[in-house]
């Protein structure tokens, strides 16, 4: 299994959900690819790339696909928790500097006990490689199979992709919230924000406030405009 597999399966999915969706839910992922020789370097591409596609660029529609996969594949929910697992514990461990305790520890374990099966013989990051590209492509493999599935009948096709949009123009992420914050800000010329920390004062009355209109693009205006004059009362109006 090699990452090429597995960036198709992940076009072909992403093309799939959008073009029945009518709009970009999945993002485009532009971070940097792993290219071989597969090395320390190509595995730690792997582990972000595949963390950039199931945690942020993908994450709302797999959430919603989750939800598919529990009434509909109960067999395979376990094995998704468990590739989706593996694949943040991996990112943790191997980019995060985070303080020891807690969920943090679980995550750590986790990566190394899923490495030590690796450490083997002198092939082991090659093989660690493989089996990461082998796990994000049966996770990809399950949900569009579920997708299909559950849109070959035209009737069920029309209330699953409404209900899905539905969920998704009322749901904002909090990535997508931290890009708003940094537009603002960049604005009004307010340097050195954490965008981060501004949005979680914020978020709940933000969210509030998005369920006020009745299209996505018509929120974000909404939600720029209620983010702006948020941040004008807490430091000034700017530029």
């Amino acid at each position: 299994m090699n990452f090429g597999s597995l960036e198709a399966a992940a076009q072909a999915f992403t093309a799939r959900i959008n073009t029945d969706l009518g709009r970009e839910a999945i993002k485009p992922i532009n971070m940097e690819k792993p290219t071989p020789p597969p090395d320390e370097l190509y595995f730690n591409r792997l582990v972000a790339w595949c963390y950039g596609f199931f945690f942020e660029a993908a994450a709302d529609v797999l959430k919603e696909c989750r939800a598919l996969l529990k009434q509909n594949a109960p067999d395979r929910t376990n094995r998704h928790t468990q590739g989706v697992r593996t694949i943040g514990s991996l990112r943790t461990y191997k980019f995060h500097n985070l303080p020891p305790g807690g969920e943090n520890d679980k995550k750590r374990a986790a990566a190394i006990a899923w490495l030590s099966d690796f450490q083997k013989d002198g092939q082991s990051i090659a093989h660690a490689s493989e089996a990461l590209c082998g796990i994000a492509l049966v996770l990809i493999e399950d949900v569009m199979q579920l997708w299909v599935d559950a849109t070959r009948d035209p009737e069920d096709a029309a209330q699953l992709i409404e209900r899905v949009k539905h969920t998704l123009d009322q749901f904002w992420p909090p990535h997508e919230l931290d890009d708003i914050v940094r537009d603002v800000a960049r604005e009004i010329q307010l340097d050195g924000l954490d965008a981060k920390a501004f949005r979680e004062k914020h978020i709940e009355s933000w969210r509030q406030l998005s369920c006020c209109f009745f299209d996505r693009g018509s929120a974000e205006i909404g939600m720029r405009r209620a983010i702006r004059s948020r941040m004008r009362t807490d430091f000034g109006p700017g530029y």
